[in-house]
């Protein structure tokens, strides 16, 4: 278990990795005085190559689940496909995850009522090439509508970004770029974002993310 402080957020936060799921403990940044604050979360990570998982028990435990994770094609391809086509979360771990997360919610008993619902995730981007399209999706208006969708067609709470490694202050503007314009356009539809990074951004950018995840 590691103790980290992060920058601009008012109390520490704590996270453990437990293959194949990443538990996160963190805090929402007390400078985003309009959304409420709800102290720590539990959050996992479920990778899509790990099909051995019991998502219903590993479920159980979190307060949210990412689904890990989108490859996103590239700019040109964004108006052609939509998310829930592109590489590599298959629709039915969509599904097989909503059947397991409201299994649990549903099973709550009165005593468990201050027990927070898990809520569902999806992450874009990642490790092993997955975010290899990130420096062309800046001025991607298709891939942003694509985001939304991909929240409203299988009930997600929400978008996690995840461009694995941003390298050149050119990646680090384009990045934040795409990290405002995507919380802009799904909070404006009722969704969430969360950024999954090892690197520090601008209080502008950071103030509009809703999570923090640290990998």
């Amino acid at each position: 278990m590691k103790y980290v402080n992060i920058p601009g957020f008012g109390r520490t936060s704590t996270f453990l990795m437990i293959t194949p799921l990443l538990l996160s403990f963190q805090s929402i940044p007390q400078t985003a005085a309009t959304r409420e604050t709800e102290g720590f979360v539990v959050s996992g990570f479920l990778p899509d190559y790990c099909n051995h998982v019991n998502v219903t028990a590993a479920s159980a435990f979190l307060t949210d689940l990412i689904l890990y994770s989108v490859h996103p094609a590239n700019a040109s391809e964004q108006e052609l496909l939509s998310l829930s086509e592109q590489c590599c979360i298959k629709p039915h771990q969509y599904k097989d995850a909503a059947a397991a997360v409201n299994a649990n919610n549903n099973n709550n008993t009165a005593s468990d009522d201050s027990r927070m619902k898990t809520r569902i995730w999806a992450s874009i981007g990642g490790h092993h090439g997955r975010s290899q399209a990130f420096p062309q999706l800046g001025a991607s208006v298709a891939f942003l509508d694509n985001l939304v969708e991909l929240c409203e067609e299988y009930n997600l709470h929400g978008i996690d970004m995840f461009w694995d490694d941003p390298k050149t202050k050119q990646d680090m503007d384009t990045y934040s770029r795409i990290l405002m314009d995507a919380a802009d356009t799904l909070h404006a539809e009722g969704f969430q974002i969360s950024l999954t990074t090892r690197q520090f951004f601008r209080p502008d950018v950071v103030n509009k993310m809703d999570r923090i995840n640290l990998p």
